[in-house]
């Protein structure tokens, strides 16, 4: 599985990237190649979380951050999900 993920990596979102454990799995992803991070949360603080854990992690190099607080993409995402989900239950 790993050999075959290194051929071809794809793009995998992580929606909680400011936390400490997440950006540790994605140092391992990026080191084996397996994938194309995408980390979701504010970029300050997935900096200085990067920086206290001594990671080699550069945006736009490594990874790609994405900031839900000021991107255009955000809302259109969200309602998509509402309006396919909202008879299971999501509010």
């Amino acid at each position: 599985i790993f050999a075959r993920a290194k051929l071809d990596p794809k793009r995998i979102v992580y929606c909680e990237g400011e936390d400490y454990n997440v950006l540790l799995a994605v140092q391992v992803v990026v080191d084996e190649g397996l994938a194309q991070p995408i980390l979701v949360g504010r970029p300050a603080v997935i900096e200085t979380n990067i920086k206290k854990l001594s990671l080699r992690l550069k945006d736009g190099d490594n990874i790609t951050i994405v900031n839900i607080d000021d991107d255009s993409r955000y809302k259109d995402y969200w309602q998509g999900y509402y309006e396919n989900n909202k008879r299971n239950g999501v509010s």
